[in-house]
């Protein structure tokens, strides 16, 4: 599949539309994103889809999954693609999945020494003088425990065939992107990482690969306002 790219007018929507520029701070996101794109045995070009949700969260209503869906038209609608208005007769079919993981726990504990700088455990501060206690000399033990959640977003296009077709369908292109933090907002980080899968769809990463995106870009913009 050949690189997919922003057309003029969309270009001119993003960096020109109101609101683009907010002063301000805004939240940023790291976000892990791996993609690859596949040939194929023909070179049809295909830019019509129809969109299928593969996530099962129960607490996923129908609001939310157009709401979702809606972000992906956006999405795909920046790289040329349409919805086809007639789903049987589309070019691929859309799948994507998205949630939240389980709650992941990482607990570092610390050594401490009063007026002295703290240090991991294993680190080490030094040993106090031989005879005496470690307590005289003021260490003490801290813990830090931080809770994080992946929240992820996957997205893959494939031919749409039919059962009765000659061949199987094949996939054309695969985005998996998440970001890992405290939140448990799965909602409000689905816009980030649409806007992220947007970058990279028809693109191969060769692994996973880190990009940096603040709340107030303009691909964010574009996706939370949607269609």
């Amino acid at each position: 599949m050949s690189r997919l790219s922003f057309s003029p007018f969309l270009l001119s929507v993003l960096l020109l539309g109101p609101g683009v520029f907010v002063s301000g701070c805004a939240s940023t996101y790291q976000v892990t994103v791996e993609a690859d794109a596949r040939p194929t045995a023909d070179a049809a070009p295909r830019v019509s889809f129809r969109i299928d949700d593969k996530s099962v969260a129960a607490s996923t209503g129908p609001l939310r999954r157009g709401e979702i869906a809606n972000h992906l038209r956006a999405a795909l609608s920046a790289q040329g693609l349409y919805e086809a208005p007639d789903a049987a007769r589309a070019d691929m079919v859309v799948e994507i999945s998205y949630g939240i993981g389980p709650a992941r726990v990482q607990q570092t504990v610390y050594q401490e020494i009063v007026n002295g700088r703290p240090a991991a455990a294993g680190e080490g501060l030094g040993p106090p003088p031989e005879g005496v206690a470690r307590e005289l000399m003021g260490y003490t033990a801290l813990a830090s425990t931080t809770v994080t959640r992946e929240k992820h977003l996957s997205i893959c296009a494939r031919e749409n065939r039919s059962a009765e077709a000659e061949r199987p369908s094949e996939d054309l292109w695969r985005v998996h992107v998440s970001i890992e933090s405290d939140s448990e907002d799965l909602r409000g980080h689905l816009p980030v990482l649409a806007a992220v899968a947007m970058d990279h769809l028809g693109r191969n990463t060769e692994g996973p690969t880190t990009t940096t995106r603040r709340d107030d870009d303009g691909a964010i913009r574009f996706i939370r306002q949607g269609f």
